[in-house]
């Protein structure tokens, strides 16, 4: 009987690349066997960025559909540091942080 690595050690996976599309990762994950994968939703070291339309969100969820990846982990961009002391990054990082979780 064959057994999967997530079977007794939890979900294979990797950080992926959203190049091209956040459906990409899917992909590029699903190519490595991956179970699970952790992406950026942006890019992580760049303040601005659109929103995700509906059209992106639809071709993820098509994609999802169709790996065998079951585990999505999104990692926050490299710029939001809530412990930092200059008060002139506050009101950025607090409106980076608030649209990291929904909060806009």
């Amino acid at each position: 009987m064959s057994r999967k690595a997530s079977d007794s050690m939890g979900p294979l996976g990797a950080h992926v690349s959203i190049a091209g599309g956040l459906e990409k990762a899917l992909e590029r994950g699903e190519s490595l066997g991956c179970e699970s994968i952790q992406i950026f939703t942006k890019n992580q070291r760049r303040w601005k960025a659109g929103p995700l339309t509906e059209d992106a969100i639809d071709r993820f969820e098509r994609v999802f559909q169709t790996t065998n990846i079951r585990q999505v982990i999104v990692h926050d961009s490299y710029l939001i540091n809530l412990a930092r002391e200059e008060l002139k990054h506050k009101r950025r990082l607090e409106k980076e942080y608030d649209e990291s979780i929904g909060e806009n």
